[in-house]
């Protein structure tokens, strides 16, 4: 649907470029596309195919946090009323949003959504579950935005002779994991101590979750340099 003429290559340049022109050296850049502007409001897409795309960027700030992971973080789950194409990247974000604030008026850090009483995934994030050594994710489908950051610990799992499992499983089986993490690319491998109130395993950064993490760590360290 999107008449995308750039390559892969040209895009990179272009965001290295925002990058240096923004004194980028910790961060992100976000970015967004849209079918661009043709005139009249049409919710149709057949007249916009000869349209260029409209690509906006800009670039945030952030300061890594190593000593959470050391910590862990708190959470809540929240019912998931997305819609039914959550795999497709959007701006329909506001169950998110809402979900971002329930958590914040409960002071914890992770929303995961809960649909049907199967666990999707966190309101920025993926889910995982760790029982007896083995690491659990939803599956990729209609009911999660499969992130780069999952896919790639699904690697390092793999390389690294850690079972990883893809099938759904419920709330009540995250509350009795033995260690949670939520991972996206601001929070790379978070591990979630504690869901509702109730303690994860042990209530601290499991051996997994270190392990995993450490493996991340050294997956960005080759790519981008030390970490800062």
């Amino acid at each position: 649907m999107l008449n995308i003429k750039m390559s892969k290559k040209s895009l990179k340049n272009l965001l290295n470029t925002l990058a240096k022109a923004n004194n980028l050296n910790n961060g992100y850049i976000y970015m967004q596309i849209t079918r661009g502007d043709k005139g009249i409001r049409n919710h149709g897409f057949k007249m916009y195919q000869d349209q260029e795309p409209v690509l906006s960027a800009f670039t945030v700030s952030t300061v890594r946090s190593p000593s959470k992971y050391d910590t862990g973080v708190t959470g809540t789950t929240v019912p998931d009323r997305r819609w039914e194409m959550c795999d497709v990247k959007s701006l329909n974000l506001i169950p998110n949003v809402l979900a971002k604030h329930e958590a914040q008026m409960l002071k914890v850090s992770k929303a995961i959504f809960v649909r049907d009483g199967v666990v999707t995934e966190e309101k920025s994030g993926n889910v995982l579950m760790i029982k007896s050594g083995k690491v659990y994710s939803h599956p990729d489908g209609s009911h999660i935005l499969s992130g780069i950051t999952k896919e790639v610990i699904k690697n390092i799992c793999l390389e690294n002779s850690i079972p990883y499992l893809e099938r759904p499983f419920s709330e009540i089986e995250l509350l009795g994991a033995d260690e949670v993490l939520v991972t996206d690319t601001n929070s790379e491998c978070m591990p979630v101590v504690e869901i509702n109130g109730m303690r994860i395993g042990t209530g601290e950064p499991g051996v997994v979750s270190k392990h995993i993490q450490r493996l991340y760590e050294q997956k960005i360290i080759e790519q981008c340099g030390a970490l800062q």
